[in-house]
C-alpha cells in the first residue's frame, strides 16, 4: 500500500512539473504612475486587464486592492468618488491624527460628494489590530464613518463590521464585503 502511495504521489508531481514551461515569465500586469493631489506624492499601481480589454466592448468587473498606506482608500473615495461603483476597507489607516484630519477636510472641500449616485462602502475593522492597541485608530475612524455619512448622499450605502477574533485587515473582509456589494 505504502508503495502504491509513494508511486501515485511521484506521478502527481511529475505531472505538475510537466505542465509548468521552462523559463516561462508570469506576467501580473502593467505598473502605472498616479499623482495623488491630496498626498502630494506619486503613486505606483499594478494593472492586470483581461486579453481582450481593448478589442471588447465588453463591461468587466474591478477589483483594486489599495495598500492601506497613508488611507488610499478614503483617499480615493474622498478625492474621485465616481472612479468606484464601490469600496471595501479592511481596518482604518488612521495611524497620525492628522490622516484623520486631512481627509476629514477632503470630505468638507469635495461637494460632488452630495450629488453621488449609488455606491458602495463596506468597512471591516478588526478589534485585535497590533497596529491599535489603545483603540486611537478605531475611534478616528469611527469619526471619520460619522463624517462620511453626514457628507455624502443618502444613495451611499455604507456597512460596517467589527471582527471581534481578528487582527490589522481581517481576513473575511473581501469576501464579506464582495458577497454583501453583490447581493446589493
Amino acid at each position: 500500500m505504502k508503495k502504491a502511495l509513494v508511486i501515485l504521489a511521484l506521478l502527481y508531481i511529475s505531472i505538475l512539473i510537466s505542465a509548468q514551461s521552462d523559463n516561462a515569465p508570469v506576467i501580473c500586469g502593467n505598473y502605472r504612475k498616479i499623482y495623488s493631489d491630496v498626498l502630494h506624492e506619486e503613486r505606483i499601481l499594478l494593472v492586470r486587464l483581461p486579453e481582450d480589454y481593448s478589442k471588447s466592448d465588453k463591461t468587466y468587473p474591478v477589483l483594486f486592492k489599495l495598500d492601506g498606506d497613508k488611507g488610499n482608500f478614503l483617499q480615493t473615495f474622498a478625492e474621485k468618488p465616481d472612479l468606484f461603483d464601490a469600496y471595501i476597507l479592511g481596518s482604518f489607516g488612521f495611524y497620525k491624527e492628522s490622516l484623520a484630519i486631512l481627509f476629514d477636510n477632503e470630505l468638507k472641500r469635495n461637494s460632488d460628494l452630495k450629488s453621488l449616485g449609488k455606491k458602495y462602502l463596506y468597512v471591516g475593522n478588526g478589534k485585535l489590530d497590533t497596529y491599535d492597541p489603545d483603540g486611537i485608530i478605531t475611534k478616528r475612524g469611527d469619526q471619520f464613518l460619522e463624517s462620511l455619512k453626514l457628507t455624502v448622499s443618502s444613495k451611499v450605502v455604507l456597512k460596517c463590521k467589527v471582527y471581534d477574533e481578528e487582527g490589522h485587515v481581517p481576513y473575511p473582509v473581501m469576501y464579506d464585503g464582495l458577497k454583501w456589494i453583490y447581493h446589493n
